[in-house]
């Protein structure tokens, strides 16, 4: 599914010159830099899974070090909920990454790869980030008791993968307000953490302590199109009115800003993404309820749960209400599922 919050991201940062001042931000000193960002490339990976559905991770890019002849890959995944299995679903963009460049480029090598996880919530991110903190760690501890040796060799030569996060919520707003992000990249990202649960007041308020940031965004290359998109987003997610916003735009920017805010939104009435703001509380519930039913089903049956996304983005509020319910005493997806 992709949401607003993933159409945002991809906006704001598919451009390398704008995921390079996010990397930079975010990512740990000794990597950010030893990295070139100069030649950071976009390198789109998209591949088909055994359900016939295509996928593709939300930013891929190359990118050499600054004093070595070494490529590497990054690969990031946007998140805005904490996703229990996130390390596997990148893990499956990787090894198909890795899949397309074998087949490119025979015996000269994969690419030194890194897995990006840029995320923001309400809590910084709690869930697993490597391949070994999902491992039967019970299991792990019991063998040690027994067999100390046994245990971290089995440990020490299992598959691994680690995730290398960036997570914004770890920010406080003036920090991320004062970093030297771009002024619509820098707008995206606080817009992101700070308000997907934002009431009008709260984001009326937000907005007025963003005026620095907006101002220098309407008279940027390309601001107008930055503006519309953040104006989109806002309608779309938030509980703001059109009217409401257009004047608090106008009061920050100037008067021409007013047009394009009704305009948008009348855009997204016609497209039926927003009817109004009762209905777009409606789906933000709906979705959350998706997202959390979602993240059960994966702890409790793991990858397996991948299978029924779809069908849970397609269900009525009393179809998840039912499956909610059965979800406490199923002993597997078809007793979740059955009719």
């Amino acid at each position: 599914m992709n949401s607003p919050h993933d159409a945002l991201f991809r906006r704001a940062f598919a451009d390398p010159v704008h995921a390079a001042f996010l990397l930079q931000l975010l990512l740990p000193r000794r990597i950010a830099e030893a990295i070139d960002w100069t030649t950071l490339t976009p390198c789109p990976t998209r591949f088909v899974d055994p359900n016939l559905r295509v996928k593709e991770p939300d930013l891929v890019f190359t990118a050499r070090l600054r004093s070595r002849a070494l490529q590497v890959r990054i690969v990031i995944e946007h998140k805005s909920w904490e996703d229990t299995w996130v390390v596997l679903q990148i893990l499956h963009y990787v090894v198909a990454s890795w899949q397309a460049e074998a087949a490119e480029t025979g015996a000269r090598g994969l690419s030194v790869t890194l897995a990006v996880l840029v995320c923001h919530g309400d809590l910084p991110w709690q869930a697993p980030l490597s391949l070994r903190d999902h491992f039967d760690i019970r299991g792990l501890d019991a063998v040690a008791a027994e067999d100390p040796e046994l245990a971290e060799a089995l440990a020490g030569n299992s598959v691994g993968m680690v995730v290398v996060p960036c997570d914004l919520a770890r920010l406080t707003e003036p920090a991320l307000r004062d970093c030297k992000l771009p002024p619509f990249q820098k707008l995206a990202a606080l817009a992101l953490q700070f308000l997907r649960r934002a009431t009008p007041t709260q984001t009326v308020a937000a907005l007025e302590r963003w005026g620095v940031a907006l101002r220098q965004l309407r008279v940027a290359p390309g601001g107008m199109e930055g503006l519309e998109s953040l104006t989109s987003w806002l309608l779309n997610v938030t509980e703001i009115e059109a009217t409401d916003l257009r004047d608090v735009l106008e009061r920050l920017i100037d008067t021409t800003t007013g047009d394009m805010v009704m305009s948008t939104g009348e855009k997204l009435r016609a497209e039926g993404r927003i009817q109004g703001r009762v209905e777009g509380r409606v789906e933000g519930r709906v979705e959350g309820r998706v997202e959390l039913l979602t993240n059960l089903l994966r702890r409790r049956f793991g990858t397996a749960a991948d299978t029924v996304i779809d069908r849970l983005h397609a269900a009525s509020d009393k179809q998840l209400d039912t499956w909610a319910e059965r979800l406490l005493d199923a002993r597997s997806l078809a007793d979740v599922f059955a009719c």
